[in-house]
């Protein structure tokens, strides 16, 4: 299954690069914002959120993020929906 996706993307998009998932950029910014929502932060405080560590868990992310020295346990599903964070320690 995952080969005819992968000849799919060849063909559809004529090289391999558009069927890759996100960067770690992308993801680190896409899991800041998901702390964002389940902590809250002010939107002139998203620069502050560290992400300390990252995994992908079947369909599940777990995420620790600082902010301001506050260490929070988040996670959320695998397309980061209904995040939750407490905090750690």
């Amino acid at each position: 299954m995952r080969s005819a996706g992968i000849a799919f993307c060849l063909v559809a998009s004529g090289s391999l690069a558009a069927c890759s998932g996100p960067t770690p950029e992308e993801t680190d910014n896409s899991l800041k914002a998901a702390t964002a929502l389940a902590v809250p932060v002010p939107a002139s405080d998203f620069d502050k959120i560290e992400i300390v560590s990252k995994e992908l868990q079947k369909a599940k992310w777990v995420w620790q993020a600082r902010i301001d020295g506050k260490t929070y346990a988040c996670d959320a599903d695998d397309q980061m929906r209904l995040p939750s964070c407490q905090a750690a320690g």
